[in-house]
């Protein structure tokens, strides 16, 4: 379960650290940045399941659901247009089957942090990515939020990479202009490896070495947003709906349909049968 998001200089946020429970309402007026928050994790999404590029700029994304976030210029993701890049943070507490694992008991929860922007050459680029597991009683944040560090948001961004590790953190993986080291979370097995600079690290785990970050791999891949389009919903449901609940709710007859037919072929339980 993810347990805190954080996005600095991501749209019209400029610095938000959120802790999250299992149930969480977002309240505001609009333009305050509700579905910007949400939308720091649909990013994460699509950078890991695509790439960064096509999660800015859709980018040869032949799928019904992607929404490029901009058609023309990367600085339309930055706070105020300021800056050259923008971070993504999350920490997430790991299951019970996760902590099974001999080697992994200790650890109850991951951090993983990812900065975007443009290199010196202004291509778009991952200029750093980092993923740690945290052992029980150690804090999870990179950072303390002071004050004079907002009034220079890369300064700020800067301060998330180059902070010293805080004790009961082990590094899993770092990138950093293309170039990814990997550490084994169950053995001393550890590798460099040159990746795509529009790649993520974490999309390159495997299951048998990396059993908490392919979790976390897994977690981020399955994020969805459900918006509910009115007129959508208004109009009349075409027959060749399908009965898997869209996203936009336009087929919500089928589904209703379909749960009741599903309902009425149950029989009640028993505890004599």
């Amino acid at each position: 379960m993810i347990i805190q998001l954080e996005a600095y200089n991501y749209k019209c946020l400029k610095a938000v650290r959120q802790p999250l429970g299992r149930f969480h309402v977002l309240i505001g007026r609009n333009g305050s940045g509700k579905s910007t928050f949400l939308d720091a994790l649909l990013f994460l999404r699509d950078a890991l399941t695509l790439d960064i590029e096509t999660a800015v700029f859709g980018v040869d994304a032949d799928i019904d659901w992607f929404v490029p976030r901009t058609q023309k210029d990367f600085r339309d993701l930055l706070h105020r247009g300021v800056g050259k890049s923008f971070t993504l943070a999350i920490v997430a507490a790991l299951p019970q089957s996760v902590r099974e694992n001999p080697k992994l008991s200790h650890y109850d929860r991951c951090r993983y942090q990812v900065r975007v922007g443009v290199d010196e050459t202004g291509e778009l680029e991952v200029l750093s990515e980092q993923l740690w597991l945290i052992e029980e009683g150690a804090v999870h944040e990179a950072i303390e939020m002071q004050q004079g560090l907002f009034e220079d948001i890369e300064a700020l961004q800067d301060s998330l990479w180059k902070q010293r590790k805080p004790k009961g953190w082990k590094r899993v993986l770092r990138q950093e202009e293309r170039h990814a080291h990997f550490w084994s979370e169950v053995s001393r097995w550890n590798f460099p490896h040159t990746i795509s600079p529009t790649r993520l690290a974490l999309s390159f785990v495997d299951e048998d070495r990396f059993p908490a970050s392919s979790w976390l791999k897994e977690l981020l891949s399955d994020v969805y947003s459900l918006q509910l389009n009115p007129r959508r919903m208004r109009e009349p449901c075409p027959a060749t709906a399908g009965e898997d609940f869209a996203l936009d709710g336009s087929n919500m007859p089928k589904v209703v349909w379909k749960g009741r037919q599903m309902k009425s072929s149950c029989r009640p339980f028993s505890s004599g049968q």
